[in-house]
């Protein structure tokens, strides 16, 4: 299954090096190919995201907003902070069927409560080789650290990596 969201505007592959890279934005998901483009290791953002849950549409906000190259062969990931998954899960956005259109507006406004409210971003880069996320205690130059901040810049997720490691949102 491969999930993609066109809002979020980014590819579900990354090729790195003779090998590449199968994301799966929602779970937060990395899917390590070998140069054969055999799976060899999932790695998972949030080992403790709750796939069932996935049934329910928009029960959970994106996990991976969107990744990048890095000059050493890593891959740059701008991720949502675990409250921003976890605890948004907590404001549902679609009603159920039946629901009065008036009770509805509530569940409408807990879309604008998720942004707001849980908009962190998190950085950090996966070495494709050992399949290991180092998180970022500071992220470089130039990448925002909230959803609108890098809603200012642009419209899309899109973001590369200079050559003097920071980052530049592309729209």
């Amino acid at each position: 299954m491969f999930l993609n969201n066109n809002s979020l505007c980014f590819s579900p592959f990354v090729s790195v090096g003779e090998t590449g890279v199968l994301i799966f934005h929602l779970p937060g998901y990395l899917l390590l190919l070998d140069k054969h483009g055999e799976a060899r290791k999932i790695v998972k953002v949030y080992p403790e995201f709750d796939t069932s849950k996935l049934a329910t549409p928009f029960s959970y906000e994106p996990v991976i907003l969107g990744t990048a190259l890095t000059r050493g062969g890593n891959l740059l990931l701008a991720v949502r902070e675990k409250k921003g998954v976890f605890e948004a899960a907590n404001f549902p956005v679609i009603a159920p069927p039946g629901t009065p259109e008036e009770e509805q507006k509530k569940f409408w406004a807990n879309s604008d409560k998720r942004y707001t409210q849980f908009n962190g971003i998190r950085w950090g880069e996966l070495d494709p080789e050992s399949g290991v996320i180092s998180w970022m205690e500071q992220a470089s130059p130039g990448a925002p650290s909230t959803l609108e901040e890098l809603n200012k810049r642009g419209s899309s997720y899109n973001f590369v990596v200079r050559k003097n490691g920071s980052v530049m949102v592309i729209d």
